[in-house]
């Protein structure tokens, strides 16, 4: 499968790093699921290492890391300000490509936003939740906090009768996988095997 074959891929360009940056090369393999990558360090300046210096070795393999994000507001301005200083040359590049092939020039509405804008967090930050995405679970960056929102949920639950099929239904769309959630999914799992031993039919209405 496609995952496992980019996992190889990276694991294999990182190993040309482990003699010259063996405790980077470490942390990268550690920290990549699929091709995000979730990582830090106490110390803004470390973590401003690892950001420039991962996305200079995942470059060089062809790997554009970009949506970056941070709890630490010092962390996003640097960041965002070593964004801005070489903006220019790679939308230069970006410019230059797109007219070789097609031969003309060709903005798609990404391509409009501001170069930072791209290539930090940003453009992940979903307005209803408040917070930006990391691995499919809400983080309010602000607070340094997963959060889960129920609003959604909550609405289709009232929208649909109450039976064994829309149970599971509403259960499955509960996305936890770090378990925080396990006291309401695993409850709502009981209750599922009870209904299942007493034969209760998938449609029939639940009191």
């Amino acid at each position: 499968p496609s995952p496992a074959i980019l996992g190889f891929t990276i694991s294999h360009h990182l190993e040309g790093y482990s003699q010259s940056d063996s405790k980077l090369v470490s942390l990268l393999k550690e920290s990549f699921y699929v091709d995000d990558l979730v990582t830090g360090d106490e110390s803004v300046d470390e973590s401003f290492h690892i950001y420039k210096r991962s996305k200079q070795i995942m470059a060089e393999g062809g790997f554009n890391l970009r949506k970056w994000n941070s709890n630490s507001q010092a962390l996003m301005n640097q960041i965002e300000t070593h964004e801005l200083a070489k903006g220019g040359d790679e939308r230069s590049k970006i410019d230059k490509a797109t007219q070789d092939q097609r031969g003309v020039s060709s903005h798609t509405s990404e391509e409009d936003e501001p170069y930072a804008k791209l290539t930090t967090g940003h453009n992940a930050i979903d307005p209803s939740d408040g917070g930006v995405k990391v691995l499919g679970s809400n983080w309010d960056t602000k607070a340094d906090e997963l959060f889960f929102n129920f609003d959604k949920w909550k609405e289709d639950a009232s929208s649909i009768p109450a039976t064994k099929r829309s149970l599971l239904g509403l259960t499955a769309k509960i996305f936890d996988p770090l378990g925080f959630l396990a006291p309401l999914t695993i409850s709502m799992k009981i209750v599922f095997q009870i209904l299942c031993t007493n034969k209760v039919d998938w449609d029939e209405t639940l009191t």
